[in-house]
């Protein structure tokens, strides 16, 4: 057994370990956190492939990963892309309906994602995420982050603009190819 927070004195509620009014669930290698009562912004991640890494392991359905298909991009328009999308949708809705009824409450979905991770973003409290990560198919939970932008000098500090105008390397890309995901 591992300490939740330093100096903490835990209790075990079904299966929730509360601190101080904040929950903290283990489940599997990762960890819930947040207010138990407090609604907040949660990120599910499902165990399902997003669309662009799938490589074909479910009958019916072909892959769609460039990497598979030997691709330089994911084709959007494909009937493989279109069929696998389609298929994640119903997995997110039936996966949504289980924790409509694990919470006795119906979901509010922020956002669904499908493409790059198989996920949606959910406005629920602490103890009703904990509750929802005990769903089969859940592979990762986690309270959403909300940073503050400290300083907007950091391209100069790391020589960005040499590197957007070429000056530093001879090749002016301006970004361009560059894939960029925060997740």
């Amino acid at each position: 057994d591992r300490p939740l927070l330093p100096d903490a004195n835990p209790v075990v509620i079904d299966d929730a370990v509360v601190v101080d009014d904040a929950v903290a669930i283990d489940v599997s290698d990762f960890t819930v956190a947040g207010k138990a009562d407090t609604v907040g912004v949660y990120i599910i991640q499902l165990k399902d492939a997003a669309v662009a890494t799938y490589d074909g392991s479910l009958d019916g359905l072909a892959a769609t990963s460039p990497n598979v298909m030997n691709s330089v991009g994911l084709d959007m328009n494909s009937t493989a892309v279109k069929e696998y999308a389609a298929y994640l949708d119903a997995v997110q809705t039936e996966f949504m309906q289980s924790a409509a009824v694990a919470i006795d409450r119906p979901v509010d979905v922020a956002f669904s994602y499908k493409y790059a991770v198989n996920g949606m973003a959910i406005r629920v409290t602490g103890a009703e995420a904990a509750a929802i990560a005990q769903l089969p198919g859940v592979l990762r939970i986690e309270q959403e982050e909300i940073y503050q932008l400290d300083s907007d000098a950091g391209p100069t500090w790391i020589g960005a603009p040499s590197i957007w105008d070429g000056s530093s390397s001879g090749v002016a890309t301006k970004g361009e190819g560059v894939i960029v995901g925060i997740i």
